[in-house]
């Protein structure tokens, strides 16, 4: 079974909330909200507009980070990305290995876990737990360990960073198993992820 979603935050003694580079990076991925009141001195963050303050109704980009907290607050109401509607869901049903997810986000798990829990989506959790734990999965891991002889960079990378750090754990698993064994698995690591070693020179 995969592996559960989760936030990777960690608390500290001081109460204080420390997060993995990862979270740091999903969070600042742009999604759209629409303002829910007139912001004064806000009108920047509409690159189409020259006024000054951001007027209710206004459609705006912007990190996931900001959108959180404002929707937290009631002045504007986030939009989640077209990756996480119902329309991508059919393409998610239709065929899940054929989608590159890299293209739509990075960090689309991260993200789409920060969005669904910003609007209380179970639909959006339906996606993400969908496509994290299906064929996607399955082939990751397969990969992952079946594929010391073969060059897979035309499948690497299409993985979101999520997919990528899985696959990397396969990999260094079948790797550790193949040096008990008596192989070794260390150098087709890197043929397999598409990676080239660098030589320490002196």
């Amino acid at each position: 079974a995969a592996p559960p979603l989760r936030s990777r935050a960690r608390r500290a003694p001081a109460a204080t909330m420390y997060y993995d580079l990862d979270d740091i990076l999903a969070e600042e991925e742009k999604v759209s909200a629409v303002t829910n009141i007139t912001a004064t001195r806000l009108g920047f963050l509409d690159p189409a507009s020259d006024e000054e303050d951001l007027v209710a109704a206004t459609k705006v980009d912007m990190p996931i980070w900001l959108a959180r907290a404002l929707s937290a607050k009631h002045m504007v109401t986030l939009r989640p990305p077209t990756y996480l509607s119902d329309k991508f869901k059919d393409h998610l049903t239709a065929g899940p290995l054929a989608l590159n997810l890299r293209d739509y986000s990075p960090f689309f798990y991260k993200a789409g876990l920060s969005v669904a829990q910003s609007v209380r989506s179970e639909a959006i959790l339906d996606i993400l737990r969908q496509t994290y734990s299906g064929e996607r999965f399955n082939q990751i891991m397969d990969w992952a360990f079946n594929s010391c002889d073969e060059d897979i960079t035309h499948f690497t990378k299409n993985l979101t960073h999520t997919e990528q750090r899985l696959f990397d754990s396969g990999f260094r698993t079948r790797e550790q198993v193949g040096l008990w064994r008596g192989g070794d698995a260390k150098d087709k690591y890197y043929i397999a992820s598409g990676l080239k070693r660098r030589r320490l020179e002196g």
